[in-house]
């Protein structure tokens, strides 16, 4: 079974999320709703993949990926960032901070977000 972390302060999506990625069955997802619980999350949970939002209340994305880049165990997780602020400035910065792909919200489509998923998570 494959861990994918989804962190996103909306309910709404995250259960978008993990409906999708039940499609896949060798999947087992857990959430976070903010930066603060994702960093946790993933130090305890150790995730095959992370979901991003960009941003959120207490700690963004940004910060996030930030930290997990300075954590050796935590760097080796691939992140993918899903964000409806999808400008060339944050997508630009998202992969300098590790991000593997940025991703607008608006334009994800199903069979593209569970192919990222079999891509980077092994699922």
């Amino acid at each position: 079974m494959k861990k994918v972390l989804i962190v996103d302060d909306q309910s709404f999506i995250r259960t978008v999320y993990k409906q999708q990625l039940d499609q896949l069955g060798d999947v087992v997802t857990m959430e976070a709703i903010n930066g603060n619980e994702a960093v946790g999350k993933a130090r305890v949970g150790h995730p095959d993949l992370i979901l991003l939002d960009i941003v959120m209340p207490s700690k963004d994305g940004f910060e996030v990926l930030r930290e997990l880049n300075d954590d050796v165990e935590l760097r080796k997780i691939p992140v993918i960032v899903i964000s409806s602020h999808a400008d060339e400035e944050k997508i630009a910065l998202a992969k300098q901070l590790g991000a593997k792909e940025f991703i607008d919200k608006m334009h994800l489509n199903e069979i593209d977000f569970l192919g990222l998923i079999k891509r980077y998570a092994g699922a």
